[in-house]
């Protein structure tokens, strides 16, 4: 592991356990035992850290969901549930109160979290949808740019600091349930017999 990635994968760590706000690049440095003359010499500031730390992140998730889209040898419903559970293990570490720390405190990466959380939902459950629907597991009758659009709007209203506080749930468990809800409702008779069979374990 070269410097550059040990200072993205501690700092995201503090970021997320104590708050952006409450961290600074002194902290950082301490943490890794290392200069602030080399932490700066990597980040000019604390926003461009937790910006790339963020999106390394997110293209970490990219490519494990791409392996997993490309995989034509699972079942579909095994593809979608394989597909979720990276999604939520990772989304489930951002905390509502890192969410609120971000949003109020660096809204910039804030916008960014949120569309690049779009953006990697939507780009790859429209490919499953597609593939689901030509192997005639997923309804065809249904508009997939309108579930597609509801099922982000869904997330997106759920999961942000203000909804998961109220709620008192973690956005684990909330996309967990947002999840189960699309996927039982748009799979088709064929996709549900597979689906019944595969909870019994035949």
């Amino acid at each position: 592991m070269d410097t550059k990635e040990k200072i993205l994968i501690n700092s995201r760590e503090l970021f997320i356990s104590s708050g952006f706000s409450n961290i600074t690049m002194d902290d950082i440095a301490a943490e890794l035992a290392m200069s602030k003359k080399t932490l700066y010499k990597h980040f000019p500031n604390k926003e461009s850290l937790l910006k790339e730390a963020i999106m390394s992140q997110f293209i970490k998730i990219e490519d494990r969901v791409n392996s997993l889209v490309r995989n034509n040898k699972l079942e579909i419903i095994e593809k979608f549930r394989k597909i979720s559970e990276i999604i939520i293990y990772y989304i489930s570490k951002l905390s509502p109160a890192f969410l609120r720390d971000i949003k109020k405190n660096a809204p910039e990466i804030w916008e960014i979290v949120n569309k690049e959380r779009r953006r990697l939902i939507s780009k790859n459950f429209s490919k499953v949808v597609d593939q689901g629907i030509n192997c005639g597991k997923l309804r065809k009758d249904l508009d997939k740019e309108l579930v597609i659009k509801i099922y982000l709007t869904t997330i997106e209203n759920m999961i942000n600091p203000g909804a998961l506080s109220e709620a008192a749930y973690n956005a684990g468990q909330v996309f967990d349930t947002i999840f189960k809800l699309f996927f039982e409702g748009i799979l088709s008779d064929k996709g549900r017999r597979k689906l019944k069979k595969t909870d019994q374990g035949v």
